[in-house]
């Protein structure tokens, strides 16, 4: 009974990564939804508890959409393991440059092969993580004036896990794997080292309300202003004056209810999946890193811009149900445009592929009695000789005409 549940298990996944991989576009779209369920569902579950009505369903939905992201994400490796191929994208041997075909290795590949000496220093990973945890629990005790763990404290521990699991996880899942210890990193870098800083050689008291403070209140303001709405700011507060009384009103903009962990967030899965996903910074790939970094930063003041727009014409009760209910989806429609425009211009496999000649190409159809307006991104076609291949797309070998490899 359970063998035969495992291998309906298997045949439901190997079924849907045929449907997902159909097509370069349909696979493509899947990507960037699985990158925005993922995106979208863990900042979910960070700012539920401003969510007018608090329920632990939201939380809960949270998961979903992170559990459907990473299923999405995973699906290529999940299909893999269930028909036990090799691993796509296997890493090339430690050392060396590609070889037999297999596809160049990544920037992240590269990080994690010069830092781990080849694979022999894997196990530093866990011991410099259980540094890393123990470090941040030690800090919290003895030297923070508040013990309890928070937001940063939970990137930090984040980080430290990443790192213990490192060695643990299957070859099979080196993407996955680099991408968390990066996506940690990265999180860390951004909201618990300034903190630290700002703590050990400023004000031992401080908190992740000055970045609002210095990074978000001052640019609002500017472009409030700008869109000719009279406002002031004093710190995190921002003054405007609300036209349904007449009396000038206040918001507070906390870091929770600022955006900056969605920004955050954002940001840094952003530069790990560029750094899993390339095999060279580019001018392209640095220019796209360069544009995501830039585009949440000010999606997310637009965001906080329609959000007190709304408080200046409609009152503060309005300004708080927007915020609570939409401010997030409105972040959201300005990054998912972005994040499908870099799967779509920035395919990483681009830079690799072999130029085609197009009159050679139609030439070849016609030879074969094919109609080139009638091809499709369903056809497939050998590079070399361009002769069309049935079966949905090969998975190695060689060309039957012309010998060239296939893989």
């Amino acid at each position: 009974m359970a063998g035969a549940t495992a291998a309906g298990w298997r045949g439901l996944i190997t079924r849907a990564a045929a449907w997902a991989s159909a097509t370069p576009r349909r696979e493509r779209r899947l990507q960037v939804l699985a990158a925005l369920l993922a995106f979208q569902g863990t900042a979910f579950v960070l700012v539920a508890n401003k969510l007018v009505v608090v329920h632990p369903v939201f939380v809960a939905i949270g998961f979903v959409m992170i559990a459907a992201g990473v299923f999405l994400l995973l699906l290529r490796e999940l299909d893999a393991a269930a028909r036990g191929a090799p691993p796509p994208g296997a890493p090339a041997a430690a050392g060396g440059g590609p070889e037999g075909g297999a596809a160049e290795r990544t920037i992240a590949e590269r990080l994690v092969d010069r830092v781990t000496r080849g694979g022999r220093l894997n196990a530093a990973f866990a011991v410099a993580g259980l540094a890393v945890i123990g470090l941040d629990l030690l800090y919290n005790q003895l030297l923070s004036p508040t013990p309890a763990l928070l937001s940063t404290d939970v990137v930090v521990l984040g980080l430290g896990v990443a790192l213990v699991a490192f060695p643990f996880v299957p070859a099979r899942f080196h993407r996955e794997r680099n991408f968390a210890v990066l996506f940690f990193a990265a999180l860390s870098l951004i909201f618990g080292v300034p903190l630290l800083l700002l703590r050990l050689g400023h004000d031992p008291y401080s908190s992740v309300d000055e970045y609002t403070a210095a990074l978000l209140a001052p640019q609002l303001s500017w472009f409030v202003n700008l869109f000719g709405m009279g406002s002031t700011y004093s710190g995190n507060i921002l003054y405007y004056f609300d036209q349904t009384t007449g009396n000038l009103a206040s918001v507070y903009i906390a870091t929770s209810c600022s955006g900056l962990y969605s920004m955050g967030i954002f940001i840094a899965a952003f530069l790990a999946l560029v750094m899993t996903e390339y095999p060279r910074l580019s001018w392209r790939v640095g220019a796209l890193m360069a544009a995501g970094v830039t585009i949440a930063y000010l999606a997310n003041l637009l965001r906080m811009v329609i959000i007190v727009e709304v408080g200046y014409y409609h009152g503060g009760a309005a300004l708080l149900w927007t915020h609570a209910n939409l401010g997030d989806l409105i972040f959201l429609l300005w990054v998912a445009p972005f994040v499908w425009l870099s799967y779509r211009v920035l395919d990483p496999a681009a830079p690799a592929a072999p130029r085609v000649d197009g009159a050679a190409f139609e030439a070849a159809l016609r030879e074969q009695g094919i109609d080139p307006a009638s091809v499709g991104e369903s056809d497939w076609f050998c590079a070399a000789c361009f002769l069309r291949l049935d079966g949905g797309g090969p998975e190695g070998g060689a060309c039957p005409r012309c010998g060239a490899s296939l893989a």
